[in-house]
């Protein structure tokens, strides 16, 4: 340990908090990022029992040398190679309503160390008629999903979970350890941190509305089969666009059937698999005006138990996608999300999907290194999911100025790799995932701001992802880190 961290090591104690290192138990479960190729192997943890502790904490380590980072619920990079600060605390857990008066819809806080499964059951018993436009991911931290954008199934109605319309407020703890609520203290605060992730402060609390739904909607799994590909790539395509309807959505997947058995040797069993989402029932959502196409195709299969198509609530329809959860930590994996679709109405081609297969069998056969955690997810989004906001210029990260887009995720992975060998596989992983974009949409050339800024690799360039909005960005990271010391999700260097 070195004689600066010893001495800030010290310097907490001092003030009460508690310190860990990889001996002891609770080390593990805090420090592990998702994908084991951003582990930096922490020399200490720090678990703040209080938001007193964590201004503490702030304080001392912006005026050190030390690499730190926060983590919120552990699904993104989150690591440093001197001190992780990890929000697991229950003083970070908490939900409360701060109104149920407002004529626009309830208002909730929530504390940076909640996953969206806590949300979702605080509003289920508390806020029935209501939902929060949140993650469609159980597990997946609040804090970070939200201010890095923050896509919903509700997205395709509400916009994004930064949103001015649903995130109202942050409270963050700046540099000097001060708690502050963004909103009162400086409204271009608040700006950047929509879409801007974790670089101006260290968030506590986000202030959400909650907005009027039913609660119930029809969805499930259906599994296709290769058979049917050409089919089901035309009937993708044709229904993407032809319906423009908010309470509807898609996701449609190529993937591994079985990755948990993957990454204990096992081979990949490519699977082509559908996730249909329809606000307006069941019986809406089997006919030929919502999702019967898709239960037409031949070969067709329906989902069994938890995942059969039904009518469900929105937490149910969250946790079908709790099995994901097994892989964090299992692996290297390294994730992008592009935004694709032709013109302003978001068109796709009939061969988008089978473009889709291709890649991820090519990965499969000449990559098998590669196969584990490897997957293609096109998320159908309607309109309102990017263009809600208004202006691009409404919110940190600039979006909606090309009307409706769609969201390609691509991942893949390998097992746990270290020193030149995650090196060399990294670079093989970013050049796949690099050239993967343009060849799924037919193009020569994927533009390079067209990407979500949640997953972002080390290859892609910020100025063009934040566009118009990049250098007000640099602005503001310089008034709120200088030093440029917070490096939670990306960075932003300063003016």
């Amino acid at each position: 340990m070195s004689p600066e961290l010893t001495s800030f090591q010290r310097s907490i104690q001092f003030a009460g908090l508690k310190t860990f290192t990889s001996r002891d138990s609770v080390y593990q479960e805090n420090t592990v990022p998702w994908s084991l190729s951003y582990d930096a192997s922490p020399a200490l943890l720090l678990i703040p029992d209080s938001i007193s502790q964590l201004q503490t904490a702030i304080r001392n380590l912006y005026a050190t040398s030390l690499d730190f980072t926060v983590r919120g619920r552990g699904c993104g990079s989150a690591s440093a190679k001197d001190v992780l600060i990890s929000l697991s605390a229950p003083a970070f857990q908490n939900i409360s309503l701060v109104s149920d008066t407002e004529s626009e819809g309830p208002v909730i806080d929530v504390a940076a160390g909640c996953d969206w499964s806590a949300v979702d059951a605080f509003v289920e018993e508390n806020l029935p008629g209501h939902a929060i436009v949140g993650a469609r991911c159980p597990y997946v931290g609040v804090a970070g999903s939200t201010l890095t954008g923050g896509l919903s199934w509700l997205s395709h109605e509400f916009g994004l979970s930064s949103d001015p319309f649903n995130l109202l407020d942050v409270q963050i703890v700046l540099w000097d350890g001060s708690l502050v609520w963004a909103r009162t203290h400086d409204p271009q605060l608040l700006w950047a941190l929509r879409g801007g992730g974790g670089n101006f402060g260290v968030v506590s609390t986000l202030r959400f509305r909650a907005r009027r739904h039913p609660g119930r909607v029809f969805a499930g799994i259906v599994f296709l089969p290769e058979e049917s590909l050409r089919e089901v790539s035309r009937a993708v395509a044709r229904w993407t666009n032809e319906v423009q309807d908010e309470k509807m959505a898609l996701h449609f997947f190529v993937m591994d059937a079985n990755p948990d058995m993957a990454l204990h040797g096992g081979s990949a069993v490519p699977s082509l698999v559908a996730l249909p989402f329809d606000a307006r029932g069941e019986v809406h959502g089997r006919s030929k005006e919502g999702f019967g196409w898709l239960f037409d195709i031949p070969g067709m299969k329906e989902g069994e138990g938890v995942n059969r198509p039904r009518e469900m609530s929105l937490r149910e329809v969250h946790e079908m996608q709790r099995g994901g959860q097994s892989t964090h930590g299992k692996g290297c994996s390294w994730l992008q999300a592009a935004l694709v679709g032709e013109g302003p109405d978001g068109k796709l081609d009939d061969e988008f999907i089978v473009r889709c297969w291709e890649w991820y069998m090519m990965i499969v056969h000449d990559y098998p290194d590669l196969a584990t955690g490897s997957f293609v997810l096109l998320e159908v989004m309607q309109r309102a999911a990017f263009t809600s906001a208004g202006d691009p210029s409404a919110t940190g990260w600039p979006h909606g100025g090309k009307g409706r887009q769609h969201v390609l995720q691509l991942s893949t992975g390998c097992k746990p790799l270290e020193g030149p060998e995650l090196t060399a596989m990294q670079d093989k992983a970013l050049k796949l995932l690099g050239e993967a974009p343009a060849r799924m949409s037919g193009k020569n050339k994927h533009p390079d701001g067209d990407f979500l800024p949640n997953f972002l690799l080390p290859n892609h360039g910020l100025g063009a992802i934040f566009g118009a909005n990049w250098e007000k960005l640099r602005t503001v990271k310089s008034m709120y880190d200088p030093r440029a010391r917070f490096e939670t999700n990306f960075v932003f260097p300063p003016r």
